[in-house]
C-alpha cells in the first residue's frame, strides 16, 4: 500500500526534516513545489511547467536589478546571502555564464534540499558555503562586485540584519564599483528602518554611492539598491 503523505499548506509533504534550527519542509501542489522553515511562509516556489519562472515579484525585482547592472559592465563575482530553495541563483546562473556565483546558507540542510528539490545547479563557478552571513562578511577578504541579501527565516527578517556593523560589513566586503541588493520588508518598519537610515546616510556622505528602492505592492517587500561608483 503506498505511504500517505500528510496534507500542510495546502498541499502535500514530501520532504520534512528538522536540524538545530527548526524544520525544513517541502510542500508540493498539482502544480508547484514549495520550502518552507515551519511556517506557511514560502521560503522558495518552483512551478512544474515553467521552472524557469520567478514566483515572487520581488525576485524579479531582483533578477532585473542584476541583469541591468549586467548589461553594463560584466559581473566577474556574485554574492548571495540566503539561497533559501536558490530560485534567483538558479535563474542568474545560464544568463551569466563568467560570473562566479557564491551562495552563503546558515543550514547545510537548506543547501543539500535546493539541490534536490529546487534544481540549484551543480556548476563549477557557483559555491555553496553553509555558514552565518555575518562571520561570513567577517571574515571574507574577497571583494564582491554583486552582493544579494535575501536573509530570511520562519517569522521574517532576522535581527542581526539591522545591526550597523552588519551594514558596514556588507560596505567593506563591495569593490568598485558595485550593486548591493537587499530585500527587506515594508510591514516590519522597525527592523527596515534602521537599515534604510544607515544607507541614506551613506548617500549624504558618499557621491559615489546611490540609493533606490523599490516597494513591490503585491507581496509588501521592499528592494534596496545601492550602486556604488
Amino acid at each position: 500500500m503506498a505511504k500517505r503523505r500528510l496534507k500542510r499548506y495546502g498541499g502535500k509533504l514530501i520532504f520534512c526534516q528538522r536540524d538545530e534550527w527548526g524544520l525544513v519542509e517541502v510542500i508540493e501542489t498539482a502544480t508547484t513545489r514549495s520550502l518552507h522553515f515551519g511556517s506557511p511562509v514560502e521560503q522558495s516556489c518552483l512551478y512544474f511547467h515553467a521552472p524557469f519562472t520567478l514566483a515572487h515579484e520581488y525576485q524579479e525585482t531582483l533578477l532585473d536589478c542584476v541583469l541591468q547592472y549586467a548589461d553594463q559592465q560584466p559581473i566577474q563575482n556574485l554574492l548571495l546571502l540566503g539561497l533559501g530553495g536558490g530560485s534567483l541563483i538558479t535563474q542568474l546562473h545560464p544568463c551569466l555564464p563568467a560570473t562566479s556565483f557564491t551562495a552563503i546558507e546558515l543550514r547545510p540542510l537548506v543547501i543539500e534540499v535546493a539541490h534536490t528539490y529546487f534544481h540549484l545547479p551543480q556548476a563549477d563557478n557557483l559555491h555553496c558555503i553553509a555558514k552565518d552571513a555575518c562571520q561570513f562578511l567577517a571574515e571574507n577578504r574577497t571583494p564582491y562586485q554583486v552582493i544579494v541579501v535575501d536573509l530570511y527565516n520562519e517569522s521574517g527578517m532576522p535581527e542581526a540584519l539591522t545591526d550597523e556593523l552588519f551594514q558596514q560589513q556588507l560596505l567593506q566586503n563591495l569593490s568598485s564599483p558595485a550593486l548591493l541588493l537587499m530585500n527587506l520588508w515594508q510591514t516590519t518598519p522597525h527592523l527596515t528602518q534602521p537599515i534604510l537610515h544607515f544607507w541614506q546616510q551613506q548617500s549624504r556622505q558618499r557621491p559615489e554611492l546611490q540609493m533606490r528602492t523599490f516597494p513591490i505592492a503585491s507581496s509588501q517587500n521592499l528592494i534596496l539598491q545601492i550602486l556604488l561608483k
